[in-house]
């Protein structure tokens, strides 16, 4: 369900947002898509039989709780980068991290699991 709503809120972006807001957002939501794809991966080989471990469902709730606080996908005053506005290092800052996340996620066959 919360991949049919990123490609929602991705287009949503693309449509009616600054390139900030659509850079940060969309990097958000690709991470979050491919942890969700994680989980997934996760949740297929306990069904399969394989020991449970928690280690995708865990990072999938932390980056939700981290997108959340820092209020990467709202909007208006809420947003972050309304409130970093005056400071684009920061902006630029957390667009690197969350490309990284995302490519580090791209290349991982869920070792942890």
């Amino acid at each position: 369900m919360l991949a049919a709503l990123d490609v929602f809120l991705t287009k949503y972006l693309m449509e009616t947002s600054g390139a900030n807001i659509v850079s940060l957002a969309l990097q958000a939501i690709q991470c979050r898509t491919a942890l969700q794809k994680l989980y997934q991966d996760e949740h297929k080989r306990v069904f399969a039989g394989a020991s449970p471990n928690n280690w995708a469902s865990y990072q999938v709730a932390e980056f939700n709780v981290w997108c959340a606080n820092i209020g990467i996908l709202d909007e208006g005053t809420r947003s972050i980068e309304f409130r970093l506005r005056d400071v684009p290092e920061l902006c630029e800052l957390i667009t690197l991290l969350l490309q990284t996340l995302k490519s580090d996620l791209r290349g991982t066959q869920c070792g942890h699991c």
